[in-house]
């Protein structure tokens, strides 16, 4: 028995998922439908899609406090012991996208540092589902942001977020760092666009932000992890 493309056309896994998630328009989704119908291959992949999903509850209401129009920030009153019953429920959403390597002038999303390792994860909320180490996003897309460094105490941290010509600090980092394995950083933001967006954390030392929105990703410090995020098109 052979498995169907289930990336090729006419459908792509994408729409597929978006079909899944009630997010095409009315005549879009229709048309899905009708080919979903007279299509075995594509049948049977989004039998795969619904019979693989997790149907979390919604989303607490959020509000926005940022007033710019590419980001708006989340202040997500939540507890860390929260986040990661969230993590512990979490669906990698499948996606026929390879993680796409961060660009030449944007540090490694992980490199040794002191003795360990400092990485940067991400987490995405859209609609009902979470995915984690994404490397897309839609309009609206929430996002979450998780640190492993190495066991060197309680640091300061920042996290700096560049779209184009413009660069966002959305986080509110007045408590320190305390050091592990993906620890998740307190609050969360959205994203809207459609340029690649470079999420950056850099640990250990204050970051002087005038300097950054100055001179951009060029002035961040060395103890910094990046990973970039591309736009679903």
């Amino acid at each position: 028995m052979t498995t169907p493309n289930c990336t090729s056309a006419p459908l792509s896994w994408l729409v597929m998922e978006q079909y899944h998630l009630g997010e095409l328009p009315p005549t879009e989704r229709e048309r899905v439908r009708q080919h979903l119908e007279h299509c075995p291959g594509c049948a049977k992949c989004m039998d795969s899609i619904e019979n693989s999903s997790i149907r979390l509850k919604p989303l607490p209401e959020i509000s926005t406090g940022f007033t710019a129009s590419v980001l708006r920030q989340w202040k997500w009153h939540v507890s860390v012991a929260a986040v990661a019953v969230a993590t512990a429920m979490m669906l990698i959403v499948l996606q026929p996208f390879v993680t796409q390597p961060v660009s030449l002038n944007v540090p490694p999303a992980s490199m040794g540092y002191k003795g360990g390792d400092l990485a940067i994860g991400l987490t995405r909320y859209r609609s009902t589902t979470v995915e984690e180490n994404p490397s897309r996003f839609m309009d609206g897309d929430a996002f979450t942001v998780r640190v492993t460094c190495p066991p060197i105490g309680n640091v300061p941290y920042d996290v700096s977020v560049f779209q184009g010509k413009d660069v966002f600090f959305p986080l509110d980092n007045r408590e320190a760092l305390a050091c592990g394995n993906m620890v998740a950083l307190t609050g969360g933001f959205s994203l809207t666009g459609t340029t690649a967006t470079t999420i950056c954390v850099t640990i250990d030392v204050p970051l002087n932000r005038r300097d950054v929105k100055k001179s951009g990703i060029s002035a961040l410090p060395d103890s910094t992890v990046c990973t970039t995020l591309f736009p679903v098109r």
